[in-house]
Parts: structure tokens; C-alpha cells; sequence
């Protein structure tokens, strides 16, 4: 005969017992969660190093100037003695310093506008120009002479050119300028020709 399992009747203190256990538990899990919190917070405590780099940066300038006179937005006015009344044959000449005042490294460059005054017949016509390398202000048929390979080679006044010049920065060129009426030249003269001598820098490498 199956003995009956007995029963716990309402406030025989079963119940009270579960309660205690289950809290019990409860109370475990909570202590183990506590040791892991403790764990994570021991890992971010390890050693750690920081550094900080500064730098600063400025624009170099490129800027010539010839004779030390900006030329620009106002032309500068180079003067040829002589060129005021010149007669078959002549040579006049005028020293020129182009100047990098900037920091960039620079190629110069050189275009000629020759435009003549409109009057006919207008001797000035045939002007022919030479540049030269030269040494301070020392500009003379010699020095015209003596460079073998001259910036621009004796040739027609309005088309002369030249490019490539190294000017680095904070240094100059010395140039001579040399021209010239024709020999060839006949007729009874006048006319003249105002000449336009365009300087340009630009930045070397490019």
C-alpha cells in the first residue's frame, strides 16, 4: 500500500524555507556579476602613454623687381642715352637688374612689344636688340662682345624672347641691353618706337 506523500499545508514553514533559497542564489549570481565588473575595470587601469606633435606652415613669395622698382602696375622706364636721336649704325646700351625678392626659386622669362609711333617712313623700324649677361652695372659693346651665348642673339627688336632663366630666390641677373639702328638703314630718318620689355617669374620645377 502506497503511503501518501504528505502535504504542506499553508503556514507549516515550507514556504518560508523556498523563499530563503531562491534569494539565496540570487545573492550568488549577484557576487559572481560583482567579481567580473572587477575584473573589466582592473584591464582598463592598464599603462597608457600619449604625445602630441605641432607643426606650422607659411607661403613663400615670389617677386621680382628690375632696377628695384616693382614695374608693375607702372611700367619702369629704363633709359638708353642716346636713343632719343639715333642714326644708322648706332648701338645704345642700358644695364639691367632683375631681381628675385621672394623665397621661391624662380625662371625668367622674356617677351618684346615694339610699337612704333605709326609715322612713315619710320627708321626705328629695323631696331634690333641684344641681351647680355653681365657683372653690376657694367654694360658696353665689350660685355656684348664677350658673352658667346647671349640671352637673346642679335635679331629683330619686336620679336626678341628668351625663357628658362634660373633667378632663385633672393638672387639677381645683370643684364645688358643692346640696341641697335641698322647700318642698312637709308632715307631721311625720323619715327620712333616705344618698346615694351615683359618680365615674368615663374616658380622653378613646374
Amino acid at each position: 500500500m502506497n503511503t501518501p506523500h504528505p502535504h504542506h499545508l499553508p503556514g507549516d514553514g515550507s514556504d518560508a524555507i523556498e523563499l530563503r533559497r531562491r534569494p539565496g542564489r540570487i545573492r550568488a549570481l549577484l557576487a559572481a556579476g560583482s567579481v567580473l565588473g572587477a575584473g573589466v575595470i582592473a584591464t582598463s587601469a592598464a599603462f597608457s602613454d600619449s604625445a602630441e606633435v605641432t607643426a606650422s606652415f607659411t607661403a613663400g613669395t615670389l617677386d621680382i623687381t628690375v632696377d628695384g622698382e616693382e614695374g608693375n602696375p607702372t611700367p619702369y622706364a629704363l633709359t638708353f642715352t642716346g636713343a632719343d636721336a639715333m642714326a644708322p649704325g648706332e648701338t645704345v646700351h642700358s644695364p639691367l637688374r632683375v631681381t628675385n625678392v621672394g623665397t621661391v626659386d624662380a625662371e625668367l622669362s622674356l617677351a618684346v612689344t615694339a610699337t612704333p609711333d605709326g609715322t612713315g617712313p619710320n627708321a626705328t623700324d629695323d631696331l634690333r636688340l641684344v641681351v647680355a649677361r653681365t657683372a653690376g652695372a657694367v654694360c658696353d659693346a665689350a660685355v656684348i662682345a664677350a658673352d658667346a651665348a647671349p640671352l637673346v642673339a642679335d635679331g629683330a627688336l619686336g620679336a626678341a624672347t628668351f625663357t628658362g632663366v634660373e633667378l632663385d630666390g633672393g638672387a639677381h641677373q645683370d643684364l645688358c641691353l643692346a640696341i641697335t639702328l641698322p647700318a642698312s638703314v637709308t632715307g631721311t630718318g625720323g619715327g620712333a618706337t616705344d618698346v615694351e620689355l615683359a618680365f615674368t617669374a615663374d616658380q622653378a620645377g613646374l
